[in-house]
């Protein structure tokens, strides 16, 4: 049985989860250190007594929403080709479906806030 297994879709498989964990973890450090750095000068102003400006919560535009997903069906789709016809393994392409669904969601997502925006400017242009 396991004379007949082609470690060569495995090692690509566990080598694309390593890297996209590997992305992930440098971005949550990152963030979390943008954000202790601006804690940080934030304290040092009211220790000094100056005014220090409201903080604003970053929004997401719905192009945003419309970019990840874009990203997120390219990979599922790059994923399924490559295994479906370069590795030649179309037993495991159906990892590819999983950021290709991701990226569907998104794409529905971006259409229902689009309408909302849109929704919310001619209610203040009709008010």
């Amino acid at each position: 049985m396991l004379e007949n297994i082609d470690v060569t879709g495995i090692i690509i498989a566990v080598t694309a989860l390593a890297i996209g964990a590997a992305i992930a973890i440098v971005a949550i450090i990152t963030g979390y250190g943008g954000r202790k750095m601006d804690h940080e000068a934030r304290m040092k102003a009211i220790e000094k007594g100056t005014n220090v400006p409201i903080i604003t919560e970053k929004t997401r535009t719905p192009y945003q929403t419309f970019k990840a997903a874009l990203v997120w069906a390219a990979v599922g789709l790059g994923i399924f080709i490559s295994f479906v016809f370069f590795a030649k393994e179309p037993d495991a392409a159906f990892l590819g479906i999983i950021p290709f669904l991701v990226g569907v969601a998104l794409l529905i997502s971006w259409m229902v806030e689009r309408k909302g925006l849109k929704e919310k400017e001619e209610k203040k242009t009709s008010v």
